[in-house]
């Protein structure tokens, strides 16, 4: 090639004889013997000799937290069970290819650019996702190909749909989806013009979602796929087409060198697009000064020169290497890869640029350290790592053979020349560093011999690093790299915000081991706001955390998207100061913007009791103590110094007012006050804890109507926060029928103030055009005998209503309007309140309804109950109840003891309570009297008269026997013999709801008749003239419907002699036989 013949000089004559001898050596085995140094070596370890920086390696690597996935596979699409459509192209002719690459100098190409005519989107398939949207489905291949490389123009997708293009032979190692635009904005133009991912086979996917949003605009046309890159080079040879040669002798595997193996973690396999084809070179990450692992990225200038096409198609393969010393090779498109530059500086005389990857970055790799030596004498060892043809790593091991030299090929003019002891470089190996044996690098390959050559070519080019120490160590030492926020790697060093109330902070970067800090102080009960955006999460995940101070965490965002916000608000009186975290979970750097914010409330508007806040009776207010000051005092709890707020509340009348913060979490203290006084003696009422362990505050108090009270709310020593304020009335439990209260005789005081009106109208209370009782409390009453009650309102001091119901089913309330026993308005003569009686009788419950006459007005009264009981005639043996057999209730309330005492009966031999009951007999038989069953200490006797003296009856009984206190007596009883049956209550307390039963048996032939009465006509006119009349037309058949049957001696015998007989009889006074 031109560029050798141009070096052979006098000076290469004796390389020339050198390499004779050399040939000799080889031939005896001796040939190119490597220096140990080499071998011995630490790069990863040594210190930079001289002016310069030592290497650094990065962190270790962090799996992401979400693997990439393709689209169809993100669906549940199995695309494998599809026929997908393809775009097929016939395998290229290598022949004139490869006779170009011979005669090309500069970078090796690997590619060719092929025309995609007429692409349409009808050449691919929509399907269905499963929410309702829809992917679109093409692939591309290229017969013959080692892989492809999409061009795509004019690409705008709605917002919402992405698109993604991958290996689908490699469906775990993908891009981020493209959206908008697509990739390299940064770019000087946004035209939405980009080349895609490398599908390192011979097909390349293209997917493509639209949302159902947008659904509607997936048959616009967002993209045009113009050209396709055809890749004829084998990555894992690096020659073109299917070859047979693999290896050449001396192409040395750096994994066989493992003192070498951390440094050449730095090299990186380029792959790169311009006008002329796709190309391969090498190059290295570079460390700088602040050792912060910015992606300072070095190669050749012929391979990057400037933010053009070759530049933005840039993909950086890393790892490309053998799994262990000549061991297995990874397919090329399963190695983590770095997408998109940014062009720094370039050198033509030593045939270098520097880059900085946008993309990601694996944080794992080496950072190469650097020497600003200007001089290296020949002879100095030095190694070379690079991908010879864009295949798998290797490594080089040689000397410098002259210090200054050049190459005509790449513009090389201030260069170093290399000869290889042991390995070698070729094309491919463009731009990648060279070593000093201290890991030091000092040049970035140009040029070298043609692999023609085999590996008699031993001889490279490098341009020298030194020549321009100026130029590049300004860029690597400049803070420009970071952002002006820096020094902020630590919570200590945070950087303040204070200085800013809310605001925006753009261009802001973050790196692996560069985290960034900010302090912000959010004041009492503030809430701050961090929102961090802008970064796009395939160039590297930013996560924030907020902590308090340097102490604990207060909240996080780990998400996987391109936003990540915190918001927190101060739970204290006082203010905080916070730091928020930025940093990276993997990869290398990424730029993002900051947005802060916070609020800081004011004091309520109810902070001091001059302001305090009206509220209603029976309303629940949420307020809060949180940012108020201190300014009042209580006589409980320990709240003089804790944060309060006032209100203010007026009943309308006077009642009985209950106050509590139930459903308050926090030690609440509550005190009512008389206006805003300046002393304890203003305090009306104080309250902290309603009953421990619960810690909410209940305070009751009577309130004047229409007088303004104060009620402030506190905490317990200082306690603050939330709270729930509820005031109502005391509970008025009667204020519903069902829930009337039980009362007795006597005075009853009620208020219903605070009652409503449930109860239905009753004409029986008409009046002044009103019929409704507003404002209505209920009560029962319930005799203990039968009686007359009256109940009255008199003592209250505004227009009652009464009313009194039969509680005829037990509900406690009336059957409807108008069914009231009484009721009653005004007592009359000016008296507005009310009073009415009714008969009310034992074993019945009876309601009460006390309200006012106004439908407004309701106040403090009282309701007065007073009782006579029955006066019962058969309190005396001259008047006692006839009865015949049968059970018979009595009670023995309110009669009086009249009778004689009986000894046969033992003890106090007295009946308390007696009452008298009569039996005639019909017939001669037994009668057995007795109370058994009914659970009552009772005494009975029988009499044959009512007796004048002690000791008169023919038997009594106390109890049956000593387990049965009731009382039983069986006699033998006379025809028509009347008999006085007394009962009565073995002590003085009288019993109620009381019964005895009287049987009789009669005794054997025993046929009563009993005759009727005289009145035969029942016109209760007896004896006269016309009830002979009567009974002889009824004798004779005539009619008289009121009339008694003609059996006048009721023997079932008629008509016969003897009813006449026994009618005149009776009529002349005598009795029925």
């Amino acid at each position: 090639m031109p560029r050798f013949q141009s070096h052979f000089t006098q000076a290469r004559v004796g390389h020339c004889l050198c390499a004779l001898v050399c040939t000799l050596l080889a031939a005896a085995g001796l040939a190119h013997a490597q220096d140990a140094r080499h071998l011995t070596a630490n790069p990863a370890q040594a210190a930079v000799d001289g002016p310069g920086f030592a290497g650094l390696a990065g962190p270790g690597a962090v799996a992401p937290k979400a693997q990439p996935q393709p689209l169809s596979t993100q669906f549940g699409i199995n695309l494998n069970d599809l026929n997908i459509p393809v775009e097929q192209f016939p395998a290229i002719d290598l022949a004139p290819i490869i006779a170009e690459d011979t005669l090309a100098t500069g970078a090796l190409r690997e590619g060719v650019l092929r025309d995609f005519p007429n692409f349409d989107p009808a050449m691919g398939t929509w399907l269905n996702t499963a929410d309702g949207g829809w992917l679109w489905v093409m692939d591309v291949k290229l017969d013959g190909a080692f892989g492809v490389r999409l061009h795509l123009r004019d690409f705008a997708l709605p917002l919402g749909a992405k698109a993604i293009v991958y290996d689908p032979t490699i469906p775990n190692n993908l891009p981020s989806p493209y959206e908008g635009t697509g990739p390299n904005q940064t770019a000087p133009t946004r035209n939405g013009e980009f080349w895609a991912w490398t599908s390192w086979n011979n097909t390349a996917r293209i997917e493509v979602y639209f949302p159902q949003e947008v659904g509607d605009a997936r048959f616009n046309t967002h993209f045009t796929i113009d050209k396709v890159l055809n890749i004829y080079r084998n990555p894992r040879t690096g020659l073109p087409g299917f070859s047979a040669e693999t290896e050449l002798p001396c192409h040395l595997d750096q994994n066989c060198y493992p003192n070498w193996t951390t440094v050449g973690d730095s090299v990186g396999r380029m792959a790169f697009v311009r006008t002329d084809g796709g190309f391969v070179c090498s190059g290295s990450m570079l460390n700088n000064p602040a050792g912060d692992l910015t992606p300072f990225f070095l190669t050749a200038l012929h391979c990057m020169k400037d933010q053009g096409v070759a530049l933005n198609s840039l993909e950086v393969y890393w790892f490309y290497e053998t799994n262990g010393c000549n061991g297995a090779v990874p397919a090329l498109g399963s190695v983590p890869r770095s997408v998109r530059a940014n062009y720094l500086l370039s050198t033509q005389a030593t045939d270098m640029s520097l880059v900085m990857i946008e993309g990601a970055v694996p944080r794992n790799l080496w950072w190469n350290g650097v020497s600003w030596q200007t001089f290296i004498s020949e002879d100095t060892l030095v190694n070379g790592i690079s991908h010879p043809g864009g295949a798998f790593k290797r490594i080089a091991f040689g000397d410098i053979w002259d210090e200054f030299d050049s190459c005509g090929a790449t513009g090389l003019t201030q260069g170093t020349e290399i000869d290889w002891n042991n390995g070698l470089t070729e094309g491919g190996s463009s731009g990648s560093p060279l070593y000093l044996l201290n890991g030091a690098v000092v040049g970035v390959l140009s040029c070298d011999t043609s692999r023609s050559d085999g590996c008699s070519s031993d001889d490279a080019w490098y341009g020298r690093w030194g020549n321009f120490i100026g130029s590049y160590q300004s860029i690597l030492a400049n803070s420009n790299w970071d952002d002006n926020s820096e020094d902020n790697d630590s919570c200590a060093t945070a950087r303040s915000l204070d200085n800013f109330f809310n605001g925006t902070l753009y261009s802001r970067i973050v790196k692996s081991v560069d985290e960034d800090w900010y302090s912000l102080t959010v004041g009492a009960f503030g809430t701050v706001s961090f929102g961090v955006g802008g970064f796009n999460t395939s160039d590297g995940d930013i996560d924030i955390a907020l902590f308090n101070n340097c102490g604990a965490q207060l909240a996080s965002s780990t998400s996987t998207a391109n936003f990540e916000s915190v918001n927190w608000t101060n739970p204290n009186n006082f203010a905080v100061t916070v730091k928020l975290r930025v940093y990276l979970f993997n990869d290398t750097r990424n730029i993002y913007y900051l947005d802060f914010s916070r609020f800081t409330p004011s004091p309520p508007a109810n902070d001091t009791c001059t302001n305090r806040q009206s509220i209603s009776l029976g309303a629940t207010t949420f307020g809060t103590t949180r940012i108020a000051t201190a300014n009042g005092f209580s006589s409980c709890g320990t709240s003089d110094s804790s944060p309060d707020v006032y209100y203010t509340i007026t009943a309308p009348c006077t009642q009985d007012i209950t106050i509590s913060t139930q459903g308050t979490t926090w030690d609440t203290v509550l005190s009512v006050l008389a206006g805003c006084p300046s002393s304890l003696a203003g305090e009306v009422a104080c309250n902290d804890d309603f009953a421990s362990p619960l810690r909410y505050s209940r305070l009751t108090f009577t309130a004047t109507g229409g007088v303004p009270y104060t009620i402030r709310v506190s905490g317990y020593n200082g306690a603050f926060g939330d709270f729930t304020l509820s005031t109502f009335s005391a509970a008025l439990f009667n204020e519903s029928c069902f829930d009337a209260i039980a009362i007795g005789t006597g005075s009853t005081a009620f208020n219903n103030c605070a009652a409503a009106t449930d109860g239905p109208p009753d004409d029986a209370c008409l009046a002044f055009g009103s019929n409704q009782i507003y404002k209505d409390l209920w009560y029962t009453y319930s005799p203990t005998c039968s009686g007359t009650v009256e109940v009255n309102t008199l003592g209250s001091g505004f227009d009652t209503r009464l009313a009194v119901y039969r509680d005829v089913d037990g509900t406690n309330c009336p059957q409807g309007p108008n069914s009231a026993i009484a009721c009653n308005d005004d007592i009359g003569g000016g008296n507005l309140q009310s009073r009415l009686t009714f008969p009310a009788t034992l074993g019945e419950r009876y309601i009460i309804r006390v309200g006012s006459y106004s439908q407004t007005v309701g106040q403090p009264g009282v309701m007065n109950v007073t009782f006579a009981p029955q006066v019962l005639a058969n309190e005396t043996c001259a008047s006692p109840d006839v009865i015949t057999p049968g059970t018979y209730a009595w009670y023995t309330c309110n009669t009086a003891t009249d009778g004689f005492t009986e000894a046969c009966i033992g003890g106090d031999q007295q009946f308390y309570n007696d009452l008298w009951f009569s039996y005639t007999p019909t017939c001669d038989g037994t009668a057995d009297f007795n109370t058994l069953g009914f659970g009552a200490d009772t005494r009975i006797a029988v009499y044959t008269e009512c007796p004048s003296a002690a000791d008169a009856a023919i038997a009594c009984n106390d109890n049956v026997d000593d387990t049965t206190l009731e009382s039983q007596l069986i006699f033998s009883v006379t025809a028509n013999t009347t008999y006085y049956l007394r009962v009565g209550n073995w002590g003085e307390l009288a019993s109620a709801s009381l019964a005895f039963t009287l049987s009789y048996t009669e005794a054997p032939n025993c046929n009563p008749v009993a005759c009727d009465d005289i009145d035969f006509n029942n016109n209760d006119v007896f004896p006269e003239d016309q009830d002979v009349i009567d009974f002889f037309n009824v004798l004779a058949g005539a009619e008289c419907p009121e009339c008694n049957d003609i059996d006048f001696n009721n023997n079932d015998v008629f008509p016969e002699d003897q009813d006449v007989i026994d009618f005149f009889n009776v009529l002349a006074g005598g009795t029925c036989p």
